[in-house]
């Protein structure tokens, strides 16, 4: 069995993330990445993108996605005063601030 949405503890789980929901959600699909200069070089990495209230998953696999968080479709999910990237290192997952990375 499978649900198009499931809500725990006051989070919404689900595949697509919903232009204009008010609550807590997870969800997928756009798979973002983000574009981080580092050293005099771009460093293009998957990402969990997040806000306050909205989380989107990388992708894991080589066969998915990395749609930019400066997309319009990633982009217009988010409060873009609150957006930070999560980006995903070989072993770590590093935290980076919206105003370090490139648009």
């Amino acid at each position: 069995d499978f649900a198009d949405e499931l809500a725990v503890s006051g989070i919404t789980l689900r595949h697509i993330a919903e232009p204009g929901f008010e609550g807590a959600e997870i969800s997928g699909h756009y798979h973002p990445a983000a574009i981080l200069r580092a050293r005099g070089k771009k460093l293009r990495r998957n990402c969990f993108a997040c806000d306050r209230r909205r989380m989107i998953m990388p992708a894991f696999g080589v066969f998915t996605g990395g749609l930019s968080i400066g997309h319009p479709h990633v982009k217009r999910l988010f409060d873009q005063s609150q957006l930070c990237a999560f980006m995903l290192g070989s072993n770590k997952v590093f935290p980076i601030s919206a105003k370090d990375l490139v648009a």
